[in-house]
């Protein structure tokens, strides 16, 4: 899309200024010739405001595209968090039953230690400081479980932004693709005025003659 427009609309243009903005100089010297001529001007301005309309279908198209893929990914990021809050009340559940057992490995390694060797105090240490040993590696799991979805929902996110970023940009080059359209449309309009005016004073003439 071409960043200035060929020719402007304006109420104090006539067609023939418009013509001379395509054109150049015009050659008509009479209602007929410039008649004759007049519809290469439609076909120029008709040309340029439907290259224009579709502009601005490839803007709104691409807009509608990137709304279609944030939406998605911003149910995607609501799922992502859904998870890891599941995933760090998990980690909050197993950090609280460590520490329950990392009393009782305490209190087991205490009486096991005030004991004479007892052998049945002995296996209940060991047993103990085994679980604590699975539930930490539970933690430690979770915890890496929760950092991995939340690295994901930054990365979403970013995405997300990106995608809004440039959806927005192709709703802002489409009003102005439709803004150039209406534009070329208006003159369009004028010209076709003109030449119906023109129809109108060649077929007077030719009753007059």
């Amino acid at each position: 899309m071409a960043d200035e427009l060929l020719i402007t609309f304006s109420e104090d243009k006539t067609s023939k200024d418009y013509f001379v903005e395509m054109f150049g100089k015009v050659k008509w010297r009479s209602p007929l010739e410039e008649f004759e001529q007049i519809q290469r001007g439609i076909n120029k301005v008709q040309a340029l405001r439907n290259e224009q309309n579709e502009f601005t279908k490839q803007f709104v198209e691409e807009r509608n595209k990137q709304n279609r893929k944030a939406k998605q990914i911003k149910n995607y990021i609501h799922e992502l968090k859904a998870t890891r809050q599941t995933e760090n009340d998990a980690v909050k559940t197993l950090k609280q039953q460590r520490s329950q057992i990392q009393l009782k490995v305490k209190e087991a390694k205490l009486k096991f230690q005030e004991s004479d060797g007892d052998k049945a105090l002995e296996r209940k240490f060991h047993e103990l400081r085994k679980q604590h040993d699975e539930v930490h590696q539970l933690v430690q799991n979770a915890a890496k479980d929760a950092q991995s979805t939340h690295e994901q929902i930054i990365s979403e996110q970013k995405k997300y932004t990106e995608m809004v970023h440039v959806a927005n940009t192709s709703h802002k080059d489409s009003q102005k693709s439709k803004r150039r359209a209406d534009n070329y449309h208006k003159i369009f309009v004028r010209i076709l005025e003109r030449r119906e005016h023109l129809v109108d004073i060649v077929n007077h003439k030719g009753e007059e003659e």
